[in-house]
């Protein structure tokens, strides 16, 4: 965003994004709400201090120190008119249910472009001891549809949900993307374990992508050293090859040994196409 003036209009709402690197879907909502109440919206990235706003809304995705500084310097100027949630300030913060149903505002972000984002599912049934998933959003559910999701004009779609496919309609929602021939950004990766021939026969046909949609990337995460064996032969139904660009995702150190780390990442190196 440019620069923002010393003063903003009265009666205007502040939001910061605090930490980011994706554009973030609760301020979009909070954005469409305020105007569509007929008050000027204005966005800063990590820390603004400027007189004049009525409210200051501000959203992290990260507990970091950095963050955690941020948002201190932030409240002690803003005051009580600084209201701040996201993961990583406070998981239990929930944006009003009239809120949520918003669609978001995309003047926000105009460098998303014809990209949409957002949550098909939200949830997890799996309680993997590193995840704030389970505790903050509970099992897999649908929350949207395409149809809401694109709203008719957007032609590329960043998908934020935590286990698409955990949720029993998962090919359901996989066939009517490669359907309708939509390139798909499924950022928080996929899980491997799940994947049948079925799951690959459709990953395959759908244009999975990177976030800018510039090339063809397939996203997993694999965070422990469970049935290696079994996944290489899930992910042979694939037939990558070295040509493919398959991303994993790894967390390493948090409830493995560094011995273990190293025979994962060996083994996803022997996987053609596929690098950590």
């Amino acid at each position: 965003p440019p620069k923002l003036p010393a003063r903003l209009p009265q009666g205007a709402v502040l939001l910061l994004d605090l930490d980011g690197r994706l554009p973030n879907l609760a301020l979009m909502k909070l954005s469409r709400c305020f105007k569509d109440q007929g008050r000027k919206v204005v966005l800063a990235r990590h820390e603004a201090y400027v007189t004049g706003v009525e409210s200051v809304y501000g959203s992290a995705v990260f507990s970091t120190p950095s963050t955690l500084n941020r948002l201190a310097r932030l409240r002690k100027y803003y005051g009580d008119s600084l209201i701040a949630g996201g993961s990583g300030i406070d998981i239990k913060l929930r944006l009003p249910a009239a809120v949520e149903s918003l669609p978001a505002d995309y003047d926000l972000y105009p460098e998303l472009g014809d990209r949409a984002i957002g949550f098909l599912t939200r949830g997890c049934p799996f309680h993997c001891p590193f995840c704030l998933v389970p505790i903050k959003e509970g099992n897999v559910r649908q929350v949207s549809d395409l149809d809401d999701l694109l709203m008719g004009r957007r032609r590329k779609l960043i998908l934020l949900d935590d286990n698409i496919l955990a949720h029993p309609k998962a090919k359901v929602f996989l066939e009517e993307m490669a359907r309708r021939g939509l390139p798909v950004n499924f950022n928080q990766q996929l899980d491997l374990h799940l994947v049948d021939s079925e799951i690959a026969r459709l990953l395959l046909r759908v244009q999975c992508s990177n976030v800018r949609f510039t090339r063809r990337v397939f996203h997993f995460a694999l965070n422990d050293n469970r049935n290696l064996e079994e996944l290489r032969g899930k992910y042979q139904m694939f037939g990558f090859t070295s040509r493919d660009n398959v991303e994993f995702v790894c967390m390493y150190g948090f409830n493995t040994t560094l011995a273990q780390d190293v025979e994962r990442f060996r083994f996803l190196r022997s996987l053609p196409g596929a690098y950590v």
